[in-house]
């Protein structure tokens, strides 16, 4: 899958929660804070994905805008 994919399919998970109404799920964001960790090891070259890092931080960026866990839900 690639970064631009995991971004995706974070937005969906998001977006069905936020049009339910209601915070992610267990499931939800067990899926939503893998997919994180692996744009996360996208950026970090030691960790395989050279060539990347420029492209896996924005990506890193723009999913944490998505979704911040806190007491007040997405942002």
């Amino acid at each position: 899958m690639t970064i631009q994919e995991m971004i995706a399919r974070q937005q969906a998970i998001v977006s069905g929660a936020r049009a339910a109404g209601r915070d992610l799920t267990a499931e939800e964001r067990a899926e939503f804070d893998g997919l994180q960790r692996q744009i996360d090891a996208a950026g970090n070259p030691a960790q395989g994905a050279e060539g990347q890092g420029g492209e896996a931080t924005r990506a890193t960026t723009s999913a944490r805008r998505l979704w911040t866990p806190c007491c007040c839900g997405p942002v």
